[in-house]
C-alpha cells in the first residue's frame, strides 16, 4: 500500500505521456525475448509470400539494370529465391556467390542475401549479413547506400551522413562501369535528398533532386521529393500535379488529394486537413480509402456517429467488413459503453487475428464488464494469457490489475498495481484502472485528480463516459 501511495503522484505526472492503446503490440518489437517467440512462430510459407511480395522491389534497389522477364537473370534469381523461401540459406548463398563471379554487374551475395533478408523482416540477420559484406567488399559502394537507408529509417542523419560521403567517395574513385556508377549514382542523390529533406533543408534537396534528374529523368523518387518540396512552399497546386505524375508512374490507386491531407495533418493543421479530405470525398465519392481516412478523422475527434457513418461507406465500397473496420467499429462501441456489442467485433477480429494482443486485450476489457460469471471468467484467462505474453506492456498489466478488481482478487490487483504505478507509462485508461483501484482502497480524492486529467487528454479515450461517470460519483459523495 505505501509503494503505491508514494508512487502515485509520479504516475499522475506522467498521465499524459507514455504508450498509446494501439501500441500494446508494438512494445513486443522491443522487448527481445518477446520478438524471438514472435519470429519463431512464422511459418516458413509466410516467409516465402513476404519474399515473393517484397522481392521485385529489394532486387530493383541492388541490381544495375534490374531484372529483364525471361532472361537468365531472372531464372537464377527465381531460384536463389525458391532455396530462400524454403529456408535453405547456404544453398541460396553459394548461388549468388556463383552468380556474381559470372556477371561483374550483380552485387555482393552477402548484399543481396541482406535484402531478401530484410524483405522479409529478419533486420538482424540483414545487419550482420551487411557487416559482412561492408568487411570483404570495403569498396562496394553499394553496401554503403543500405547502410545509409537503414540510418534514415532509424532517424539517424548523421549516421546517413556519413554512409552517404563514403557512397560519394567509392563513387568517384572507384573504377565502376557507366551502368554500375549510374546506378550508385542515382541512389546516392535519392539517399543525399532524403537526408535533407528530414533536416528541413530543402534548398540542398532541390540541389540533389536537380542532379538526380539528370542522371535519371522523373523517377517516381524525383516526383514523390517535388511533391513534397512544393507543399511545404505552399504550393498545393503544384504539389498536387507532382502527385499526379507519381500515382501515373507507379500505378497507384490512392488518391494524390490524399497525401495531401496526410501531410497537411502531419503538419499540424487538423482543421485544414479535415477540410481537404471532406473536399476530396465531394469529388470522389466512391473512393473507399478517403471514407476509411474520414472515420478515423472522426474517431480521434470522439465523433463517433460520422466516424460510423463513414465506416459503413467504406464497408459497402470496399465490398466487406476489413480488420481495420472491425476494431474501429469495437472501439467506438467500447467507448459508447456497448460492451456487448463491442465484444462481438473484437471476437471476430480476434478469430482473424489469433495472434493479436491488443485485440484480445480490449475483449477481456469487454467480457469483465458482463454479468455473466462465465464470461467474467474467459475475461480473466484472456488477461492472463496476454499479460504474461507482455509481461513487460504497462497497458496489458494494468487491464489485467483492473481485471482482478472487478473479479474481487484485490491482492494480485494490487501487486500489478505497484508496478504499473512506477512504470511512469500512463495512458488515459491506465489512469482509469488506477483510479477504480484507488478508489477501493479509499482514496477517491487522488483518484479524481487521475481520472480529470486523464478526461483533459486529447484524442480517443475508450473510457471517457465510463469515467466521466465515475468523476460525476465521487464528486456527489464529497
Amino acid at each position: 500500500m505505501k509503494l503505491l501511495q508514494v508512487t502515485v503522484i509520479l504516475f499522475v505526472a506522467a498521465v499524459s505521456s507514455g504508450i498509446s492503446w494501439g501500441q500494446i503490440g508494438d512494445q513486443a518489437t522491443q522487448e527481445p525475448a518477446q520478438a524471438n517467440r514472435f519470429e519463431n512462430s512464422v511459418d516458413q510459407s509466410a516467409r516465402a509470400q513476404r519474399a515473393l511480395e517484397n522481392i521485385e522491389k529489394a532486387i530493383a534497389v541492388l541490381i544495375p539494370g534490374g531484372i529483364e522477364p525471361g532472361s537468365p537473370r531472372q531464372k537464377n534469381f527465381a531460384a536463389v529465391i525458391e532455396s530462400f523461401a524454403k529456408g535453405q540459406a547456404r544453398d541460396a548463398m553459394d548461388a549468388l556467390e556463383k552468380m556474381a563471379t559470372e556477371d561483374a554487374n550483380l552485387p555482393p551475395a552477402e548484399v543481396v542475401m541482406a535484402g531478401l533478408t530484410f524483405a522479409v523482416g529478419d533486420n538482424k540477420s540483414g545487419m550482420v549479413l551487411l557487416e559482412s559484406g561492408a568487411i570483404k567488399h570495403a569498396d562496394y559502394p553499394g553496401v554503403y547506400l543500405s547502410f545509409a537507408q537503414i540510418a534514415i529509417n532509424a532517424g539517424r542523419l548523421t549516421d546517413a551522413s556519413l554512409h552517404a560521403d563514403k557512397t560519394a567517395r567509392l563513387i568517384e574513385t572507384g573504377n565502376l562501369s557507366p551502368e554500375r556508377k549510374s546506378h550508385f549514382l542515382k541512389q546516392y542523390f535519392e539517399i543525399a535528398t532524403s537526408i535533407h529533406l528530414r533536416r528541413k533543408q530543402d534548398e540542398k534537396a532541390q540541389e540533389m533532386l536537380a542532379q538526380l534528374q539528370n542522371v535519371a529523368p522523373n523517377l517516381p523518387f524525383y516526383l514523390r521529393s517535388k511533391a513534397e518540396l512544393a507543399f511545404r512552399a505552399g504550393q498545393n497546386d503544384q504539389a498536387l500535379q507532382f502527385l499526379k505524375q507519381y500515382a501515373t508512374a507507379t500505378e497507384s490507386k490512392r488518391l494524390p488529394e490524399l497525401t495531401l491531407v496526410d501531410w497537411t495533418k502531419n503538419s499540424g493543421k487538423d482543421e485544414a486537413a479535415k477540410e481537404l479530405l471532406l473536399n476530396t470525398i465531394q469529388q470522389h465519392p466512391s473512393d473507399a480509402t478517403a471514407h476509411m481516412m474520414a472515420a478515423q478523422m472522426h474517431m480521434a475527434g470522439e465523433d463517433f456517429p460520422n466516424a460510423l457513418m463513414s465506416l459503413k461507406k467504406f464497408e459497402d465500397l470496399n465490398g466487406e467488413e476489413t480488420q481495420q473496420s472491425l476494431d474501429m467499429k469495437g472501439r467506438i462501441a467500447f467507448a459508447g459503453l456497448s460492451y456487448e456489442l463491442a465484444a462481438e467485433h473484437f471476437r471476430k477480429l480476434s478469430q482473424l487475428t489469433p495472434n493479436d494482443p491488443s485485440s484480445a486485450n480490449i475483449l477481456a476489457l469487454c467480457l469483465i464488464e458482463s454479468d455473466d460469471p462465465e464470461l467474467q471468467k474467459q475475461a480473466m484467462q484472456i488477461s492472463q494469457r496476454v499479460a504474461s505474453r507482455m509481461s513487460g506492456n504497462t497497458l496489458a498489466l494494468a487491464s489485467l490489475a483492473y481485471i482482478y478488481l472487478k473479479n474481487g482478487e484485490k491482492e494480485k490487483s494490487q501487486q500489478l498495481m505497484q508496478r504499473v504505478a512506477v512504470s511512469r507509462q500512463a495512458t488515459p485508461e491506465v489512469s482509469y484502472f488506477l483510479a477504480n483501484w484507488l478508489v477501493e482502497n479509499g482514496q477517491a480524492e487522488q483518484a479524481a485528480n487521475i481520472l480529470q486529467q486523464a478526461l483533459d487528454s486529447k484524442g480517443l479515450f475508450l473510457y471517457r463516459s465510463a469515467s466521466r461517470k465515475m468523476l460525476s460519483r465521487l464528486n456527489a459523495d464529497e
